[in-house]
């Protein structure tokens, strides 16, 4: 089978939805804190309150991942096509005007470009796999949409085992949108491609596919450490690095790959880097045509019809 062009927008719009969900708690992670202080609200698309990392953001933006996400958009938009020294271009240019959180692989691949190294940053953080479903736009097979989805990502994430974690979701992302296999087979499919190659990553994964079983706070938990920072206890298996993120988006996809809303709303209220995990979630799990992506979310989408109108010029 082939892409369809309903089921990419879908899934377009659904990573940009999940990331959305997650901003009112991102970095907030102390689920009792997020249950308390929202309630059902969790459900729904909040301003960032709890913290002041996303300072200035409204219901319906996105954090700094779903903005970059927009900044790929908007450069194949214009591009027609993707292409990895004008992304380059366009995200710096995009970056230095932008008005909200940079956070350290940003910092460090700026200051690369400006002493003129092509090279992103060494950073091991998760959020650069969770930008590539614009990708689907503009590749015309698997072998495309991976190399594209690696190039966009060494743009500001130039980590070895990120580069891998891109490329093995990259294949899981098309084969759900062209075979229509469930996520869970399709990962562990594509896991044993792998063999004894990457060893690293294919640890990752399956600690997530091990944990399914697990409520979700014992699992994420048990993805990194405990660590105390003065009165404040971090579980570092909800943070932005691979090694915790990774396992625990495999944990969210496989265990609600039938419910897509819940998937979403359950990481939201473990915490932590939520917005990473949600754009992989939902890139995997929206490539399924039985997903269903609540209208409540993307109605209160705040540039939703720039979205649509970026998508249509490429469909």
């Amino acid at each position: 089978m082939s892409l369809t062009s309903t089921l990419v927008k879908n899934t377009i719009l659904a990573a940009f939805a999940a990331d959305s969900l997650a901003l009112g708690a991102h970095w907030v992670y102390d689920s009792d804190i997020i249950k308390n202080k929202l309630g059902d609200k969790v459900k729904e698309l909040n301003a960032p309150t709890l913290n002041d990392y996303h300072k200035g953001k409204g219901v319906g933006d996105f954090t700094h991942y779903g903005d970059q996400t927009l900044f790929l958009l908007e450069s194949i938009a214009r591009h027609k096509a993707y292409d990895e020294e004008k992304f380059r271009q366009d995200w710096l240019e995009s970056i230095e005007k932008y008005q909200g959180y940079k956070d350290g692989a940003t910092k460090e691949t700026v200051e690369n470009l400006h002493q003129n190294k092509k090279q992103g940053s060494g950073s091991g953080d998760f959020s650069a796999v969770g930008r590539i479903s614009p990708l689907l736009l503009v590749s015309k097979d698997e072998q495309t949409f991976v190399q594209n989805a690696v190039s966009q990502t060494r743009v500001t994430h130039d980590n070895p085992t990120v580069v891998a974690a891109v490329e093995f979701f990259a294949k899981v992302i098309w084969r759900v949108q062209t075979q229509q296999d469930s996520p869970s087979k399709v990962i562990k499919a594509v896991k044993e491609e792998y063999g004894s190659s990457q060893p690293e990553l294919i640890s990752l994964i399956q600690k997530g596919i091990d944990s399914v079983s697990e409520d979700d706070e014992t699992a994420v938990r048990s993805f990194g450490e405990k660590k105390t920072f003065g009165s404040n206890t971090i579980y570092t298996g909800k943070a932005c690095s691979i090694g915790g993120a990774l396992p625990a988006s495999v944990h969210f996809i496989l265990k609600y790959e039938d419910n897509l809303e819940r998937a979403l709303i359950q990481d939201v209220a473990v915490g932590g880097d939520q917005a990473a995990r949600n754009l992989v979630i939902a890139s995997v799990v929206a490539s399924q045509k039985s997903a269903q992506l609540p209208e409540r979310w993307t109605r209160k989408l705040s540039k939703l019809q720039e979205i649509e109108k970026l998508i249509s010029s490429l469909q």
